[in-house]
This record gives structure tokens, sequence and C-alpha cells, in this order.
């Protein structure tokens, strides 16, 4: 048996392996964050969707290092309840490091791996240069970075992979995420997400993320620009709330300092309904430019590749069916071919 047949044969055992715990684990006898416990909820509720759907992230993840399993060693970028990294675990991975920018979720995440008795090399919270720092300072190395669905919330992606380049030992990164901006029916359903979040907001419910604000964008926007500048006139605040879209806090106020100084703006943004949180920077599933993505990437001298995904089986046979019928579809095209693939997978290779 090949090292990738035998990398999988290990994954899916760790896959059964993973169902049984999430379908069994008392969530209200844990003490994590209401934030933390939503989440792992709605895995129970769809266990065999998500478990499925994290086994197929990480075998073609895996299938990318040409090393046996117990000797690869991984970084679980945005790891949120840590399911990606417990899955590491039962598979044998040889090291682990677990990472989230939200420092709630990095809490939760240990005393999830912990009841479920799995261990977890390293709990790291921070973005990506407090990630890239903490590897410099342990001189740990990582075959591979993987990561689903943290692409599309990334604010600066340039700035981000260049952070990301200071690692100085070759290394493999696998992003997956849904935000696919190829696919018609996938990219219509975001566009009325992101124009809820620009103009409507959300109310806060039990499991709401603390750091994220409610209030529909544009208002947090005229928020930030007024407090920043008491001065402005009405018209003023109105247009530079419409036209800082997009951005985070401190840049919504550099913009506006060269605004009151000049009555200019030169910023712009490309997507027409594209947004983020300007008090984090967090996108709502951004739909990213994927062409200039690779050129950006090839630019900063990685090797850069992107690929679609299957659709994940679940428990309705309708459902299969037509999903059955669609990776019919998804097999006969190229790879980098999106338009029937409900996902897609950025591979990122630095030697």
């Amino acid at each position: 048996m090949n090292i990738i047949a035998e990398n999988s044969k290990q994954i899916d055992i760790a896959k059964n392996q993973l169902l049984k715990y999430v379908n069994n684990i008392d969530i209200d006898k844990l003490l994590i964050s209401s934030y933390s416990k939503k989440y792992l909820l709605n895995y129970q509720l769809n266990s065999y969707y998500f478990i499925n759907h994290y086994s197929q992230v990480f075998k073609k993840a895996i299938s990318k290092i040409n090393k046996p399993i117990n000797d690869i060693s991984i970084l679980d970028y945005g790891g949120g309840c840590g399911l990606m990294s417990i899955l590491a675990s039962l598979s044998g991975v040889k090291l682990i490091i677990y990472n989230d920018i939200f420092e709630t979720s990095c809490h939760d995440a240990q005393i999830i791996s912990k009841h479920l008795n799995q261990n977890i090399d390293y709990f790291v919270s921070g973005d990506v240069k407090e990630m890239v720092d903490f590897l410099k300072e342990k001189s740990l190395k990582v075959d591979l970075i993987i990561s689903i669905d943290v692409l599309e919330h990334i604010y600066n992606l340039d700035q981000w992979f260049y952070e990301l380049y200071k690692i100085d030992t070759p290394f493999t990164l696998y992003f997956n995420t849904g935000a696919n901006p190829k696919n018609p029916f996938i990219k219509k359903k975001l566009i009325k997400y992101q124009q809820i979040a620009e103009l409507v907001g959300k109310e806060e419910s039990w499991g709401w993320k603390e750091r994220d604000t409610n209030k529909p964008f544009i208002e947090a926007r005229k928020e930030i620009i007024l407090k920043y500048h008491q001065n402005l006139s009405k018209t003023d605040l109105e247009l530079l709330a419409q036209k800082t879209r997009g951005l985070n806090k401190i840049d919504i106020e550099n913009v506006t300092d060269v605004f009151v100084k000049t009555g200019t703006i030169a910023y712009k943004i490309s997507h027409p309904t594209n947004t983020c949180d300007p008090y984090t920077g967090n996108w709502t599933e951004n739909l990213i430019n994927l062409e200039k993505l690779l050129e950006m990437l090839n630019k900063l001298g990685f090797k850069a590749t992107i690929e679609n995904n299957n659709y994940i089986l679940s428990n309705s046979r309708l459902k299969n069916l037509l999903k059955l019928i669609a990776n019919t579809l998804i097999f006969f095209v190229k790879k980098e071919n999106l338009l029937f693939s409900p996902t897609y997978s950025l591979m990122v290779k630095k030697d």
C-alpha cells in the first residue's frame, strides 16, 4: 500500500472515532463559551456531514505531503472548536499546533480536546504574526498548515501572506473555503449574506461571538467616522461611510484624515457587495478575485494552485442523488474549474 492510501486509511479510522465522540459528547457539561457550544451543537446535529467534510479536507491536504501521517507536523489555523486538531490527533499525526485569533476559541478547544483525551501539542492564540513568531521562538517546523473556512475572512490577504512567507522552512498551506465566487448559485447566496451584514445587521442571540458587531456595517462605519471627526457634515459622513466599505477602523480613520485635508477619497473597493466588520476587519464571506490572488502569491515566491472539491454526501437520498450528479460533472472538468464545485481549495507551497 502506498503512502497516500495508508494515510487515507488511518484518517478513515479516525473519522469514525471522531463521529462517535461528537455524537456522544455532553455539550452542556463542558465549561466552554456559548459560542463554542453553539458550534458543537451544530456539528452534533449534522455530524455525518461535518465529520465527512473535515476528513475529506484532511485527506486532500495530507495527500500533498509525501510522508507517512505519523511523521507529519501540522498547524491548524483558525481551528475554532478544535475538530481538525482532534481528527489529526486520532489519525496519529506527529505534532499538532492549534491556532485561532479568538482567544475564547483557543481556551475552549483546549477543554474539548482534553475532554476527549486527545493530545494537542501547542495552543497559540493570535493572528498570523503571532503564529509565525511562535514557530520561530520554539524552533518548530510544520509540514502542513491546514484551514477550513478562514481564507474568506482574512482582512488583508497581501499582508497575511507576506507575514506567512517569513516562515523560513519549507511548508504546504491548504485552505478550504465555501466562498466560491465561480459557482453562480453559491455566489448569489453569499451576496445576500453580504447585503444583510452591510445594511441590516443581526440580532445578538445565544452563541454570539463577542468580538463581532451586530450593527449594520455601514452604521458601524458611520459610528467610527463620527467619533473620529465630530464636525463632519451629514453629507460628508454619508459619503465616507459609503466609500469606506471593506475597510477596518484604522484604515477608515486614515481615509477620513485625507478626506478632511484634501476633500478626496483615493480608496475604491472593486467588488459591488464585499464587506467586512469595520471593528475587526472580518470579511463576510469575501468573494475573492482568485486570479489576482494567484498572481500575488506567485510574486511573493510561493507556488500556488486552486482546486475544486466534491459535494459531501448526507443522510438525504434526494440530496445525495443531486450531489452525485454534481460530483460527476466535477470529475469531468479540470481541477481548477470551480463552476460546479461547492467549495474550493487553495494550495500554497514554499520550498
